[in-house]
């Protein structure tokens, strides 16, 4: 999506709307950005990156607000792919009765850890749109999706990875690379073989170390070579 980015601005008649929660006017607010006279084109996956919430839990926010009239959605066919198409149903006005479900306790409510995700989502997106995110926030943003496969790949073999991390963005900054996708997972993946690498030959280093300082305390393994029976032939 393209637009021309100037802060996180909630129009005033979206932020006065009564009993809606802050998560709903925020969606609604990413919608009135992204409709240039001719609908908001973003699909579940953007949202999900922006806020940090799942695909699905970006679908029934959506939802909620058609069922609640607060946008209009419709749909378009361009060959064998469709589109949604979403425009807000302003202007708004003060609600004095608040359907059945803003009402219920337990319906379209998001829970403190989605909260979070979303209040996280908002701050990385304006470090990005402010130059100051490190190189590994921007990866979460971007393409979070990425990011869990190559985590999944590569985390467990790399130890100390908040260091890993720390270290990365410190790399980045260094040699002042290119917020990329394809700059910085080249850079990241060449950083973690030889992060991997040089963790290994520690780990020999160390172990090599740990046996030399037991040979001198006395506490050596059985199987250790100076442990070994000699045997001696008789002579006959």
């Amino acid at each position: 999506m393209h637009r021309d980015f100037k802060g996180i601005w909630i129009p005033r008649d979206i932020w006065l709307i009564e009993n809606l929660k802050c998560t709903y006017r925020v969606f609604l607010a990413e919608i009135d950005s992204l409709d240039k006279g001719q609908g908001c084109y973003a699909g579940n996956g953007h949202f999900s990156l922006m806020f940090g919430l799942s695909k699905n839990r970006c679908s029934e926010i959506i939802t909620m607000l058609w069922e609640e009239k607060y946008i209009i959605m419709t749909h378009t066919k361009a060959g064998n792919k469709e589109r949604r198409i979403l425009k807000l149903n302003g202007p708004f006005e003060k609600s004095t009765a608040p359907s059945k479900n803003r009402l219920d306790p337990s319906a379209f409510r998001l829970d403190p850890s989605e909260n979070r995700q979303l209040n996280i989502g908002l701050e990385i997106h304006l470090k990005i749109q402010e130059g100051t995110a490190t190189a590994w926030e921007f990866l979460e943003f971007t393409n979070c999706i990425r990011l869990e496969a190559w985590l999944m790949q590569n985390k467990k073999a790399i130890p100390d990875f908040e260091d890993f991390k720390k270290y990365y963005n410190d790399i980045v900054d260094t040699e002042d690379l290119l917020f990329k996708e394809r700059v910085l997972y080249g850079r990241l993946n060449i950083l973690a073989t030889n992060w991997k690498r040089i963790s290994k030959s520690r780990a020999k280093q160390d172990k090599k170390q740990e046996q030399i300082n037991n040979l001198y305390s006395g506490e050596v393994s059985k199987n250790h070579p100076s442990r070994k029976k000699i045997t001696y032939a008789r002579n006959q």
